[in-house]
């Protein structure tokens, strides 16, 4: 268990809550499925590859695809 941070968006009466821990683990791990039951790799693509510094371009790169998913993924008014 972890604790529980949630993004709470509302329209109307549509409401969605995004766990912010589980967008984190999408960022750090390699196709990360809070559904399956295994282990998980570290993405290293988000690493420099000459050292162990975070590629901050590709991590902004990643983040911002996962954010772009939550909102496609929204409810529609239709």
């Amino acid at each position: 268990p972890h604790p529980g941070y949630h993004l709470c968006l509302q329209r109307q009466e549509q409401q969605v809550s995004v766990d912010l821990w589980e967008l984190c683990y999408q960022v750090c791990f390699r196709n990360y499925n809070p559904l399956l039951d295994e282990g998980v790799e570290i993405d290293t693509s988000l690493m420099e590859d000459d050292t162990v510094d975070v590629d901050w371009q590709r991590l902004d790169a990643k983040v911002g695809e996962l954010v772009a998913q939550v909102f496609a993924n929204l409810p529609s008014d239709g």
